[in-house]
Formats: C-alpha cells, sequence, structure tokens
C-alpha cells in the first residue's frame, strides 16, 4: 500500500500536479471519459462495459483543438491520480495500453509512465517501398568472409556433403556470392570436391582438417542457419518501415476493430493514440476490452514489413524471427520475389503479447551459453509493430522496477 501511494506521489511531482488543483499544461493529450464535473460515459464494448479512463492522444487530425484537450486533459488527468492516491485499491481495476512498438498493460497496482517507442524513425518513411534486395558481392552484404566461413564448415559437418548452390541456398546467400568463399576453403584444404556437378558447380565435403575446424567453431557457437544482418542494416530497415508518422484513416481503424462494439467518442480517441505514433495509456476495469482493443491496434496499418532472420552485432548472431511470434507473408510479386535478399522473412505488422510471466532478462539479449547464440528481447521482436504487456502490475517485478527500465530508452531513442 506504502509502494503505491509514493508511485504516485512521485508521478504527480514529476507531472507538477503536486499541491496544485490545476496542473501546468504539458505536451501530452490525456482524454479521459470521466470528467470532473459530468458523470462518466459508459463504453459500448464487450460487456460488461465501463468507462475508459484515459487515452493519451497527440497530435490528432480529429474534432476539437488541441489547446481546449490539453487543459482539460490535465485536469482529468490530475483528478484520476488524486483518486488513485485517494483509494490505491482502485487500481485494481485499471489496465494501461501503449501501442505503436510501445507497450500496452492491464491489472496496474500503481500509476504508470506513459511510454513510447524503442526506435524512432523519420515521419516521412514508407514502409511499402522497402524490400531487401539480394546482395550481388560478399561486400555488398556486410558480413565478413570469415564468419560466412565458419557457417559453411559448420553445415557441412552436420550435412556431410552437398553442392554449392544448397549451401548458398542454406545461408540465404546466391551461389555466386558465396563461390570466391568456397574456392578458398579448397585452397586452404578444408574442404574438397567430391563430384563435379552441371552448371560449373560442385559436391562439398569436409577434409579432416575441415572436420577439426568445425569442431572447433562448433564449440563457440552451434549457429550454423542463414547469413546474419548487419546491426546497421537492420537499423536502416527499422527506420524505413516503423509506423512512427504513419496515419492510417480513420475508415482503416474502425476496420481493424470492427468485430468489437465501440461508441464513437472511444473510436476517436483510439485513432488519436494510433495517430501519434506514440503511447497509448487504456484505463478500465477489468473485462471492459481493453486488451481487445490494443491487440486489434496493429491491424488499421493493414500492412508486412521485412525482418532479418538474425542480426550479427559486435560478432555474436542474435536471433530476430520468432516462428512463435511472427507471422510469415508469402510474397507474391514475382520480381520481387525474385531478387529478395534471402537472409529477410516478409512477416505481418507483429503483436508481440506478454501477461504475468514477463520477467526482466525478456527484456535484454538472453545469450544461451551453451549454443552460444543469443535471442533478442521482447522490444525487438516487436519494432515497427506492438509491444502488449497484458496484467500489467502483476508481473514478478516490482512495478517501479518495469518502468524504470524504460527510463533511458525513452529518453534517448534507443535500447542498450
Amino acid at each position: 500500500m506504502a509502494s503505491q501511494t509514493t508511485n504516485v506521489d512521485d508521478l504527480l511531482a514529476r507531472l507538477g500536479l503536486a499541491n496544485a488543483k490545476k496542473p501546468a499544461v504539458s505536451a501530452i493529450d490525456v482524454t479521459i471519459d470521466q470528467p470532473p464535473a459530468t458523470p462518466p460515459t459508459p463504453v459500448a464494448v464487450p460487456p460488461p462495459a465501463v468507462p475508459v479512463s484515459a487515452v493519451l492522444a497527440a497530435n490528432s487530425q480529429f474534432p476539437g483543438t488541441a489547446e481546449t484537450r490539453r487543459r482539460e486533459s490535465e485536469l482529468r488527468l490530475a483528478e484520476t491520480l488524486q483518486r488513485l492516491k485517494r483509494s490505491p485499491d482502485e487500481t485494481r481495476h485499471a489496465e494501461v495500453a501503449i501501442p505503436a512498438s510501445a507497450i500496452i498493460a492491464s491489472h496496474v497496482h500503481a500509476p504508470a509512465r506513459l511510454m513510447e517507442p524503442v526506435v524512432r524513425a523519420s515521419a516521412t518513411a514508407s514502409p511499402a517501398a522497402f524490400w531487401p534486395r539480394a546482395p550481388r558481392s560478399l561486400l555488398d552484404t556486410g558480413i565478413s568472409d570469415t564468419e560466412v566461413i565458419s557457417l559453411v564448415l559448420k553445415y557441412l559437418m552436420h550435412r556431410g556433403t552437398d553442392s554449392g548452390s544448397r549451401i548458398a541456398s542454406h545461408v540465404g546467400l546466391r551461389y555466386p556470392v558465396i563461390e570466391p568463399v568456397m574456392r578458398q576453403l579448397k585452397a586452404d584444404k578444408l574442404v574438397v570436391y567430391k563430384s563435379t556437378l552441371t552448371g560449373g558447380d560442385y559436391q562439398y565435403e569436409l577434409t579432416d582438417l575441415g572436420r577439426e575446424r568445425a569442431r572447433q567453431l562448433n564449440d563457440a557457437c552451434t549457429y550454423f542457419g542463414t547469413a546474419p544482418v548487419t546491426l546497421s542494416e537492420y537499423i536502416a530497415s527499422v527506420k524505413a518501415q516503423t509506423i512512427t508518422g504513419l496515419k492510417p484513416p480513420l475508415d482503416a481503424i474502425r476496420s481493424a476493430l470492427s468485430d468489437l462494439n465501440m461508441n464513437p467518442t472511444l473510436l476517436s480517441n483510439v485513432g488519436q493514440a494510433i495517430h501519434s505514433g506514440r503511447g497509448m495509456f487504456l484505463f478500465g476495469a477489468p473485462g471492459n476490452g481493453k486488451t481487445s482493443i490494443a491487440e486489434r491496434i496493429t491491424k488499421s496499418f493493414g500492412d508486412t514489413i521485412w525482418i532479418p532472420k538474425c542480426i550479427s552485432a559486435a560478432g555474436e548472431i542474435i536471433r530476430l524471427f520468432d516462428p512463435n511470434r511472427h507471422k510469415p507473408v508469402p510474397v507474391e510479386d514475382a520480381d520481387i520475389q525474385a531478387e529478395v535478399d534471402g537472409r529477410w522473412m516478409h512477416i505481418e505488422r507483429p503483436t508481440i503479447i506478454a501477461g504475468g510471466e514477463l520477467r526482466m532478462e525478456n527484456l535484454e539479449i538472453t545469450v544461451i551459453r551453451d549454443t552460444g547464440i543469443g535471442e533478442a528481447p521482447l522490444q525487438l521482436k516487436a519494432n515497427c509493430g506492438t509491444l502488449l504487456i497484458d496484467d500489467f502490475g502483476r508481473q514478478t517485478m516490482p512495478v517501479d522496477q518495469l518502468l524504470n527500465r524504460w527510463i533511458t530508452p525513452l529518453e534517448q531513442r534507443h535500447d542498450f
């Protein structure tokens, strides 16, 4: 109980609302369905329908002037926070939602700081224009020949023998790109030609020296899948595909939420938050549809993105594509399909959901010591989409610890 009160005091102090009847105007627009002077307005969402008390909205193109909304929002936010301070138990009936590659949560046990996406990019970026073209040379891949050699040797150690074209396909590159690497392996007596194939290809097999080198590499890292994409390349792809600056029309938002019974006011509030490209804060009693709304936010953008299967950073392999969380989408354009980089996956904009099972280590790169392979954190997998944290406040770590984890990323616009 004491920690809940302290959290509210801190949040009020940071907003400049402590010991003040009227808060100062800030750059955050918050619309609350429970204004001080009027009774709450019921929200037509799946029963039991109760008011959603707060929705963060910025850079809106919906009715009402920004200055008027700002003044009213600050007053209403102050009243809500003061009410929570007086009755901490009421927070058990609260939910927080933060879309657009940020965080969405429910059942908070303390007022939460509004969050923003970890990765930001130019508002003029066009996601539809981005698709990764296949590199024409090893230099174009951005990775070293040593990394490719490591993958090839470990692949042949597990496979036994295989053709150059199949090896190239396995690592996600064209055969002409890795052909110089295969010639170098032959010159270093790490592989031999077992047989000759058509088209100037060969059947490759490891020598005793090659098997010994492969075992040494396998002890350091067992990964031998698709060649990684450089971190700089991945960052450029995020900037090109970010939803920041994208403003889906109201019809698209209405279509994404069409299976929910929502009144026009709530739909407008959600639309404003989506247009902001930043964070959304949903607050209300359990069972009134907050999580259902949050899960459908990404659909309003209605497109797909490209992500690499894995990333190379500081010499480490980090797996990004997660078949349990990312949904692959076939490439219909024949021209793109013929020229696309095999190291990338075409997926739906992700909605990554985490609930009470969320642990602090899920927000950091996890390296499996036995394999030497790193697993990307949840916020990295949610880039260009939505990270939904359900049952906020019911995680094993304290609320303050979970919120403090995001302070630096939100201020610096990147994570470490």
